[in-house]
């Protein structure tokens, strides 16, 4: 068992979003404040570069993103 002493903020919030299926806090606080593959789409078709230039700040692996494959769940 951990020490409650030990058990930093940080670490609740690991535990939180992998409960969720994302491997991490930023990830998660990303994808419930709306920062979603599907969005980043919407925004490049619109020519929205600044939604499109917050979003990859805020998630740069979307950048790399296949959108063939579908949209993400997380």
């Amino acid at each position: 068992m951990t020490d409650p002493a030990d058990f930093a903020l940080h670490d609740a919030q690991l535990v939180l979003a992998r409960a969720y299926g994302v491997d991490s806090w930023p990830k998660l606080k990303a994808f419930v404040d709306g920062v979603t593959v599907t969005r980043l789409i919407d925004a490049v078709r619109a020519g929205d570069t600044t939604t499109v230039e917050s979003m990859v700040i805020a998630r740069p692996e979307m950048a790399a993103f296949d959108a063939s494959e579908g949209d993400e769940k997380r």
